[in-house]
């Protein structure tokens, strides 16, 4: 890893001489290099890189161009890293608003954007508005890739859990059982995300009181994972002893 970086450093510094620091050689050779820097944990470096490239995408692409707006999300991951989650969140707005024009409110990228702009919403604790746009992002997903594709099993797992951090509790249970209906029927009763799907509703259980069907659900999970998974996978964590 160490001999690679040193390499895109070198990159760098002769796409620079040759084409200047402008030409898109250039700026796919700093893009690679901060996902280098930020791959062996100079996550400094990879943010101050991040910021430049940003700046130069706006100026030579344009504000719209795919290339910013990729950008932009990375620098958001490193802005998170650094724990700016403030920044970070700030860059996903910019993102959502330049993809709902783009390409349209129903448009993957534009999903997508909804998802992680949620994520920040909830990393900064404001529970309601990551909660309004998931709402949103479900029922999105739900018209454009129908009721059982991964990607909206996805939205219900994240929506569920935003209802129990906000205290909707019947709405958390509701949508998770329904959740895990949908993933055993679609990726099998010992599917990492069914197994996941069926923490998440005991979770919720627990958090309503009804301890009882959160740890009936709990143990039928570690039975699966004890019977499909070796102990060293990384999945194998039980949530309730």
């Amino acid at each position: 890893n160490e001999e690679a970086l040193k390499l895109r450093e070198e990159v760098v510094t002769f796409r620079r001489k040759v084409g200047g620091p402008e030409h898109g050689d250039t700026l796919a050779a700093m893009w690679n290099l901060a996902n280098s820097y930020s791959d062996v944990g100079r996550r400094e470096e990879a943010l101050k890189l991040r910021e430049e490239l940003l700046t130069l995408y706006r100026k030579v692409s344009g504000p719209r161009h795919p290339n910013t707006i990729e950008a932009m999300l990375n620098l958001a991951e490193s802005y998170d890293d650094a724990g700016r989650r403030e920044e970070g969140l700030k860059l996903r707005e910019e993102v959502l608003t330049l993809y709902r024009k783009v390409n349209g409110p129903e448009h993957a990228n534009t999903l997508a954007a909804m998802h992680n702009l949620a994520n920040s919403f909830d990393a900064v604790g404001r529970r309601e508005e990551a909660l309004k746009l998931r709402e949103e992002e479900l029922e999105l997903r739900r018209k454009v890739n129908g009721p059982q594709h991964l990607n909206t099993l996805w939205a219900m797992i994240g929506l569920a859990s935003n209802y129990r951090a906000v205290d909707r509790l019947d709405e958390a249970i509701q949508l998770g059982q329904a959740c895990l209906e949908l993933y055993g029927r679609v990726s099998g009763p010992t599917n990492v995300a069914t197994l996941n799907a069926m923490t998440e509703l005991a979770i919720s259980y627990q958090a309503a009181g009804r301890t009882a069907e959160a740890i009936a659900l709990e143990e039928e999970s570690l039975r699966l994972k004890r019977q499909y998974f070796p102990p060293s996978h990384p999945m194998y964590v039980p949530a309730m002893p």
